[in-house]
């Protein structure tokens, strides 16, 4: 299928809530995981929103439900000619974060699929961009408005190619956690991406996925619903 401009994208997309990343930052979650910071952890990262949604799922409370993905985790990478390892770092992020997860990460070139679709873009067209504040890094979730899979969840992320190498990966990283269902992942005072030229999850950031990916929980709990079943899956846990 021919390339999508990036607003074109976004214009296929309804109700999505933007989130942006931040720079990489020191990996200070060495040591021993306690449970109630795990648990603090996760409540942080899947039920609050790092911007407000305009789909109306932010409750009074301020949360979200819970968002995971049910059966495969279907991801595509959209970069200028000459894409230097971005995507090649991006695929061995996926297939760790697939088996912690549980479930196939396939690749997909077909935006109208849906699933999470990750983007290079010039700087000058960032700045262009109707949402993020000209952002370097800006990224978004929300569903399919036409198409064959109208209806079905889109998450978007676009990094400004220009970028140091560090950088780019970190922010592309960071914003496939945040479309595996870590949506506040910039947010916890602990990184949940260990930067550099191949990014990967921190400890911390590897158990709040494999907890989002238990069986156990649904899509759409509340987090009143889930919290105490991830305290019990927490408490399995040989932290």
């Amino acid at each position: 299928m021919p390339r999508l401009a990036v607003t074109r994208l976004f214009a296929l997309a309804a109700a999505m809530a933007l989130w942006a990343c931040l720079p990489a930052r020191a990996d200070d979650s060495a040591g021993t995981l306690q449970a109630e910071q795990v648990l603090s952890a996760f409540h942080t990262v899947v039920f609050i929103p790092e911007g407000a949604p305009s789909d109306g799922s932010l409750r009074a409370d301020g949360t979200v439900p819970l968002f995971r993905w049910t059966e495969e985790i279907r991801w595509g990478f959209d970069a200028p000619p000459g894409d230097p390892g971005d995507e090649a770092a991006l695929r061995r992020f996926a297939d760790a974060a697939g088996r912690i997860a549980g479930l196939p990460t396939p690749y997909s070139t077909d935006p109208l699929e849906g699933g999470s679709r990750f983007f290079l873009a010039p700087r000058d067209q960032m700045a262009r961009l109707p949402f993020g504040g000209g952002r370097a890094c800006v990224g978004s979730m929300g569903t399919l408005a036409e198409g064959p899979n109208i209806g079905a969840p889109l998450s978007i992320g676009i990094v400004d190619q220009a970028l140091p190498t560090d950088h780019r990966r970190h922010c592309l990283a960071e914003h496939f956690a945040q479309s595996l269902g870590l949506s506040g992942a910039s947010l916890i005072r602990m990184p949940l991406i260990r930067g550099g030229a191949t990014p990967e999850l921190t400890p911390l950031g590897a158990l709040l996925l494999k907890v989002l990916y238990d069986p156990r929980l649904r899509p759409g709990m509340t987090d009143a619903e889930a919290m105490p079943i991830v305290r019990a899956i927490i408490a399995e846990m040989d932290l």
